[in-house]
């Protein structure tokens, strides 16, 4: 912004001195009785000298705006290799057998994007403290979770949740950790994002399509994700993963409690306890990440806790 003003008042005093100076080479032109020897004579005022003193402020611009220009870069690439850095010594903490493959396509990823800030998947305590965060910013400590209905990227988190204040309204909330200049006024703070809409049906099946945050734990997504990183290390040309998702287990939307919470909501009476059900379905909940590359795709699967379920080719 302050590159631009800058270019906007030298622009403009360079329009007005050019146009001053065509000005009094008129006047000149008219009124002056200057001699034939006199003619060939450029005083002090003249256009040449003129343009020799813009071409100089326009110099002196250039560099200006160019030594700017370095000093970001330089910035930038300080800043990029700090990252690597952190990356580098995560591997060597948490997997160093695989630390060079993985780091490779680490740096590949990174030179795609130079907003990136080291990723909230290889940060468990931090997820847990965001976790609580969420909670804080809702105002309450029972926050309840929409159809499980929440996804953890490198760089951000998306959750869908009832508003605590009235019990109809489920809202999607963003969380981002980002070096992008756009996420700069909401960067690594809660804000709420667009309503979900529901239907009356929605509506009246909500005890039976909502789970306490509790239940949840964000710090899974992290060991989720390790269990990731160490299968594309045997992966040809992998992409890097960039977002673990939580959900119940698509055979359990079949099961036997579930058809028989549906058949109570129905009759309108309680065949089960609410709490009940939510310890059985808590066993149901799932984190998966998919993978690809150019061979072929992935998926891999584990429980609430992080614990390797299933890696399987799509």
């Amino acid at each position: 912004m302050n590159k631009l003003l800058l270019l906007i008042i030298v622009v403009f005093a360079v329009l007005l001195m050019s146009r001053l100076d065509v000005v009094q080479q008129a006047y000149k032109e008219t009124f002056s009785e200057v001699s034939s020897t006199q003619g060939h004579h450029q005083e002090p005022g003249s256009r040449n000298s003129t343009s020799s003193e813009l071409g100089s402020i326009w110099e002196a611009l250039s560099n200006i705006l160019t030594s700017d220009e370095e000093l970001a870069e330089a910035t930038q690439t300080s800043k990029h290799q700090e990252l690597v850095e952190q990356y580098s010594a995560w591997l060597d903490s948490h997997m160093p057998a695989q630390r060079e493959v993985i780091l490779q396509i680490i740096k590949r990823d990174l030179q795609a994007s130079r907003d990136q800030a080291f990723s909230l998947l290889m940060q468990p305590e931090k997820l847990d403290q965001i976790q609580e965060e969420l909670a804080a910013f809702l105002k309450t400590e029972n926050v309840r979770v929409y159809r499980a209905e929440l996804t953890i990227r490198a760089d951000s988190i998306r959750i869908a949740a009832q508003n605590p204040l009235q019990s109809d309204h489920i809202d999607w909330y963003e969380y981002h950790n980002s070096n992008a200049q756009y996420h700069k006024d909401k960067n690594q703070v809660w804000t709420k994002d667009e309503p979900i809409k529901l239907s009356q049906a929605d509506v009246d099946a909500l005890d039976y399509t909502l789970w306490p945050l509790s239940h949840i734990k964000f710090s899974a997504a992290a060991t989720t994700y390790k269990n990731a990183l160490l299968k594309i290390a045997d992966i040809e040309e992998p992409k890097l993963p960039q977002a673990v998702h939580f959900h119940i287990d698509s055979s359990a939307r079949q099961s036997d409690f579930i058809k028989e919470a549906e058949k109570a909501r129905e009759l309108g009476i309680r065949l089960i306890q609410y709490e009940e059900y939510l310890a059985r379905s808590a066993n149901l909940f799932k984190w998966s990440v998919n993978i690809d590359s150019v061979r072929a795709d992935y998926r891999l699967e584990t429980d609430a806790n992080g614990k390797l379920i299933e890696f399987k080719r799509n």
